[in-house]
């Protein structure tokens, strides 16, 4: 809405289901996903789908990607890409609806605020991702991690070489 860009009745950070030609917008997100893979079968890929559904802070509207999340990992086992692919969900940042406890300046809401949500799930056969042990990974699972940690694993993860193309302030979480 020109003018008001986080209504919370409409836009991006409206606390209503988000819909286009009657369907989710993520549906939409995760259909161009399927196409994507379906695409470039034999190739080396780098996918990344950016979501809004979660960020107007209710957690209402996120549950609305739950069925069609579910139907693009099944898609993905399905095809075989599972074997080869690494799945990240991440936000940006936490919870960020202010609410009552934001006046009383709790460290439990800044930190919610601010950390951001990490899951991967990796290929079955850990010779897929170079110098990647599941000893490592063990040992870093509960590791705080920056946009620039996750920036470097993709890096990582793109094959690219060279200590040149990493950002200093990070590290791969590999």
């Amino acid at each position: 809405e020109p003018g008001r860009p986080y209504s919370l009745v409409k836009g991006s950070y409206s606390s209503l289901k988000r819909c286009l030609y009657g369907k989710d917008t993520n549906y939409w997100l995760f259909e161009y996903g399927k196409k994507f893979f379906n695409a470039y079968k034999n190739e080396k890929k780098f996918l990344r789908l950016g979501f809004q559904d979660g960020h107007e802070g209710t957690g209402e509207i996120v549950k609305y990607m739950d069925e069609n999340l579910y139907k693009f990992l099944v898609f993905l086992e399905q095809s075989g890409e599972m074997n080869s692919t690494a799945v990240f969900m991440h936000s940006d940042h936490g919870l960020n609806m202010p609410g009552l406890f934001s006046g009383f300046e709790m460290e439990e809401f800044w930190i919610e605020k601010n950390l951001p949500f990490l899951y991967i799930v990796l290929p079955n056969d850990e010779n897929k991702i170079p110098n990647v042990t599941r000893e490592n990974l063990k040992s870093r699972e509960q590791q705080l991690a920056t946009a620039f940690d996750i920036n470097n694993t993709f890096k990582t993860l793109s094959g690219l070489g060279g200590k040149d193309i990493y950002n200093e302030l990070g590290s791969s979480l590999f």
